[in-house]
């Protein structure tokens, strides 16, 4: 039955019992008997428990209740079905209602009936709970059934609609998904600070003013860039056509105050030096400036359209310089740019303590538009110059269609923008340009012809494109951050704008107007000057025969115009770019950011700008505290909707070390560092002996690896990043890569995996040769801490020698059958970031772990080796102190006694000695390690046990005060151990713990827990922890004579030990 049918019904039982009731008003005023009551009344009640119990039986769920969203497809597959089961029960109460008010006449006492009914109904409802408010009137029935069918139906078309219903949000917003964080603050004075929060260490400053070479004097050329060449300052200087950069990097926070206080100084009170040395120095950068065609002055000269004065720095004096400074430079033209926001509120507090807050009149800078003073029509200007050049200059307000139509532009033709240019530069011979001058013409036309569907598609993938290449910056220019944070703040958040919406009339128009006006430079060192030519009437105005003087007299032009389109003699086939499977579908959806937050902190009101986000105006005259405008951008990423028993685990993996357990070889785990998702993948070796098969997966790295840089090119440019590794027994294999194409871009992975090239295999071959023999030449410590120690602890050592003799003797064959056995090879997987987990079903089983060492039985053994390489002639000795398997209380001891050693050393040994203390883990076991460069072995060995017994006793009698500020110092290393600032930080730390099977996942957070109860008492133990055996591994160099080496055991002899396995359940 239909929703219209159920209305008609109800509104037809409803005039019924209208009409029922009016007869028994009218036609029979006496009433119903006891009986009649009675068994009214039983009917009824028999009625509503059938009637509860049809509910149940057709499943009708209370939408209150949570809706089974486990698998959603099946959730919108059974919604029909639940849809129908409700209108079977609304029809069999309406059948019972129908039979109930034909199954009796009506009575004499009929009006009594509605007042009996409902006492016995209201005594009902207080034992069984039941609402009944519905029989007065059967349209509630409808109603409610209805509302419940309507309410479950739009949780799961909810789900369903989710992105329909971001997309209006998504047109609005702009996703962020910058590995850097910015934050935007404007003073009232209009200072304007920008923090980036990046990778970089210290702080980073950049102060943009805005005055540059565009400032200068029409009769003066060249005198602002002369003034800042003679400013006395400690800042790196950069001069540009419209503003002009002051850099500085800090080490420390305290040499902050007196950076802005020297910036104040050279605002209000500048000192100029050395003039006349600058100005020849000047001089001369001009003149070589000038021979070589360079494209700033030649769009310099196009635009003035005048003849060029001589210049005439050598003439100018310090009161020149002071005028034209104060002139453009009055306390109107700074901002700040500081790379590191770590500190921020620190960096705030200095400035507004510095004098830079007094400066007044800082104003919104506008950035005046361009105006095309350009010749129209298509020209030619050659000149001469020491490199062979050839580029075509267009000049357009219409800055999208600019960009747009570089990243169409097909091979030879290379374009870019350069300082509101269209700069295409064709990288072909001189001869040909007329030849390529018609190809770019023709591909114009091309343009035009074009589907505008795919150039819609081909647009949308320009700007994702720029996004992604903009927000996956490690590092950012902020040079170029400082010019644009004048003409807009915003322009460092978000890029530079585009239009949102392809136009394709407007970029039709574009083109017709490119292909009639452009200029084409051309420069070559063979050109000639013909001053025998004469201007004729078509060009007279763009030749000026007599503006060579001698500062510019050996750039030598001529500039003619094209008056007619080229023979079309050669016709070209073009094709557009393809659509790159690569980007993500929508970026929105991978982080849909909220709108900026706006913070107005200070006091008093003040109007702020929504479409600039800068202060509009007030003055800032230092009587009071600042106000300063913030601009937040916050980034919300969408996290899985997990089932009620999976969400302890959940919260356990977001905010700890673990990860969620998936399936038995799958994990996963949130992460909000990034828009993107780190995945690893462990492929186990297949069986071979131990220099085979580690040859060979060193092979497989070196293959792998450069297929991918052939193959990859377009995903490595968007973000995507792909590592190989070789492990101890199997294949390692990183990859960072957006959300919506993981899975695609892994399977890009193994069909790359699964490519054969011979020739490439005997490439990779020849260079892990080469890269064998040169990891032997490399520093001593790296081989001494990263390669001896473990390589003797975990496994018997192959020598290079072993390894070059095997990779000698492997064939193609050989390669490509280990190859496909390790691809059906048992693979681990780990997920993390910002995605749903796998589909597969959330088991509790723990996973094993195995890891083997060698079983040392607490002996005191002295491993020899002997240097391979002439380039290192130093020696060293490393001591490693075994502590056994390893546990919480002995590795939490270690933690703080090896922080405790490395800080009594630094006075302890003399100056200049190289001394490195750390707690090392190696499979099971755990221990300490001493490292000392520079010293003869046995010396070494000497030195160590008398700085450990020295230490002990000094560990012995430290105050309790001295033990806890060093238990605190070490906590507080921990914690930054653990605090990832990227994704992949985050990605390898985890992963680690899976591929290598050595410890568990949570261990530096229990150690944490351990040291932050731990008394100072049980910390005065970790003397006992170098009592139990030690390892001592003593590097000679190669001409060095071994000492008595009685007793020692020899790398061979490691070979047939027995290992002992260990076991971790994570």
């Amino acid at each position: 039955m239909n929703d219209e049918e159920v209305r008609l019904l109800g509104n037809q039982e409803r005039r019924e019992r209208q009409d029922y009731k009016t007869y028994d008003k009218v036609e029979d005023q006496s009433g119903p008997s006891k009986f009649d009551a009675v068994v009214l009344l039983i009917l009824l009640i028999m009625f509503g428990l059938s009637g509860f119990g049809l509910m149940n039986h057709y499943n009708v769920k209370n939408p209150s209740q949570s809706v089974d969203n486990n698998d959603i497809r099946g959730g919108l597959q059974n919604i029909h079905q639940k849809d129908i089961s409700g209108q079977d029960v609304f029809n069999k109460i309406s059948d019972g209602l129908q039979n109930v008010g034909d199954s009796k006449a009506p009575k004499e006492d009929e009006l009594a009936i509605d007042s009996v009914l409902d006492s016995y109904i209201s005594k009902i409802e207080q034992y069984t709970d039941v609402r009944t408010d519905w029989v007065d009137d059967e349209d509630e029935i409808n109603k409610k059934i209805e509302e419940k069918l309507e309410e479950q139906q739009n949780v799961v078309q909810d789900l369903e609609e989710l992105i329909i219903l971001q997309e209006p949000e998504i047109s609005i917003l702009k996703p962020v998904y910058s590995k850097n964080i910015y934050t935007y603050k404007e003073l009232q004075n209009g200072i304007r600070i920008l923090f980036i929060q990046s990778t970089t260490q210290g702080i980073h400053l950049t102060i943009t003013l805005n005055i540059g070479k565009k400032n200068d004097p029409q009769d003066k050329p060249g005198l602002t860039e002369l003034l800042f060449r003679c400013l006395q300052t400690n800042f790196y200087i950069e001069i540009y056509n419209h503003y002009t950069t002051l850099t500085t990097e800090l080490n420390l926070f305290e040499e902050l105050n007196a950076k802005l206080q020297e910036l104040y100084n050279i605002l209000t009170k500048p000192q100029f030096i050395d003039i006349e040395k600058n100005a020849k120095e000047l001089l001369d950068d001009l003149m070589v400036e000038s021979k070589s065609g360079d494209l700033e002055y030649v769009s310099e000269f196009l635009s003035q359209q005048s003849s060029l004065k001589e210049l005439k720095v050598l003439e100018v004096d310090s009161d020149q310089l002071y005028q034209q400074y104060i002139q453009h430079i009055s306390a109107d033209t700074i901002s700040l740019i500081f790379k590191s926001q770590d500190e921020q509120e620190t960096i705030l507090n200095k400035l507004f303590q510095s004098e830079l807050v007094k400066l007044k009149n800082l104003h919104k800078y506008q950035k005046p538009l361009f105006q095309n003073r350009y010749p129209l029509g298509r020209h030619i200007l050659k000149f001469k110059s020491d490199t062979e050049e050839l580029a075509i200059l267009s000049m357009s307000d219409q800055y999208s269609c600019q960009r747009f139509l570089a990243y169409l532009l097909p091979k030879p033709l290379y374009g870019a923008m350069w300082q509101d240019h269209l700069l295409v530069t064709l990288d072909q011979d001189l001869g040909t340009v007329l030849n390529y001058i018609n190809k770019f013409i023709q591909f114009l036309d091309y343009l035009k012809q074009a589907d505008e569907t795919q150039l819609q598609y081909l647009y949308s993938q320009m700007l994702s494109t720029e996004e992604l290449l903009f927000n996956t910056k490690y590092e950012e220019n902020l040079v170029q951050i400082g010019q644009n944070l004048f003409a807009d703040p915003i322009y460092v958040l978000k890029g530079q704008e585009s239009l949102p919406i392809f136009d394709k009339e407007e970029f039709d128009q574009f083109l017709s107007n490119l292909a009639n006006n452009f200029i084409v430079l051309v420069g070559s060192e063979n050109f000639q000057y013909n001053q025998s030519y004469e201007s004729q009437k078509d060009d007279s105005i763009f030749i000026l025969d007599a503006v060579l003087n001698k500062i510019h007299q050996e750039f030598i032009y001529d500039l003619k115009p094209l008056v007619k389109l080229f023979e079309l003699n050669n016709l070209f086939q073009f094709q557009l770019p393809a659509i790159s499977p690569f980007l993500p579908e929508n970026l929105a959806i991978i982080s849909v950011c909220q709108e900026p937050v706006y913070k107005i902190q200070g006091f008093g009101l003040q109007k702020v700008d929504d479409l600039s986000l800068t202060v509009k105006e007030g003055k800032f005259d230092g009587s009071r505290e600042p106000k300063f405008e913030t601009v937040e951008f916050v980034c919300e990423f969408p996290l899985p909707d997990f089932q009620v028993d999976c969400q302890e685990k959940e919260k356990a993996a977001q905010f700890s070390l673990t990860p969620f357990q998936i399936a038995r070889n799958i994990w996963w785990k949130p992460s909000r560092l990034s828009a993107m998702v780190f995945t690893g993948l462990f492929i186990e070796k297949p069986e071979s002996t131990l220099a085979q098969g580690k040859t060979m997966l060193k092979l497989l790295q070196k293959y792998y690896t450069e297929l991918s840089k052939r193959l990859f090119q377009q995903e490595f440019l968007f973000g995507y990043e792909l590592t190989f590794k070789e492990t101890i027994n199997g294949l390692n294999i990183q990859m960072l890569s957006y959300s919506e194409k993981k899975s695609e871009f892994q399977d890009k992975v193994f069909d790359l995996m699964a490519n054969n090239d011979e020739q490439l295999f005997l490439y990779v071959k020849d260079l892990l040769k080469k890269d064998i023999r040169r990891f032997h030449d490399q520093k001593l410590s790296l081989l001494t801490q990263q390669y001896y120690l473990p390589k003797i602890m975990l496994r018997p050592i192959n020598t290079p020698q072993e390894i070059l003799n095997v990779l000698d003797e492997v064939e193609y064959e050989q390669f490509q059958k280990f190859q496909s056995n390790l691809l059906s090879s048992k693979i681990e997987i780990l997920n993390i970031g910002n995605m749903l987990p796998d589909e597969d079903a959330f088991d509790h089983s723990q996973e094993t772990y195995l890891t083997r060492t060698l079983n040392l039985k607490g002996q005191n053994l002295k491993y020899i080796v002997q240097r391979e390489s002439n380039n290192d002639m130093t020696s060293s000795v490393l001591n490693y102190y075994q502590t056994g398997l390893k546990n919480i209380e002995t590795t939490s001891k270690l933690y703080f006694y090896a922080d405790y050693l490395q800080s009594y050393s630094n006075n302890y040994f003399q100056m200049g000695q190289q001394v490195l203390i750390k707690r090392k883990p190696l499979g099971c076991a755990d221990g300490l390690q001493v490292y000392m460069q520079g010293i003869m072995p046995q010396d070494g060995n000497e030195e160590i046990e008398k700085f450990l017994k020295q230490a002990n006793l000094q560990l012995s009698n430290l105050q309790d005060e001295d033990i806890l500020e060093q238990k605190l110092y070490t906590i507080n290393k921990l914690y930054n151990e653990i605090k990832f600032k990227t994704l992949q930080e985050e990605g390898q730390f985890i992963w680690d713990k899976i591929v290598n099977k050595n410890y568990a996942f949570s261990e530096i957070q229990d150690v944490i827990r351990y040291l932050d109860d731990a008394f100072p008492q049980k910390l005065r133990e970790c003397a006992n922890l170098v009592m139990q055996g030690q390892i001592s591994v003593q590097v000679y160099a190669i001409d060095q004579a071994i000492e008595n080496s009685e007793g020692i055991q020899s790398l061979e002899q490691l070979v047939d030990q027995d290992v002992y396995e260990c076991f971790f359940t994570l």
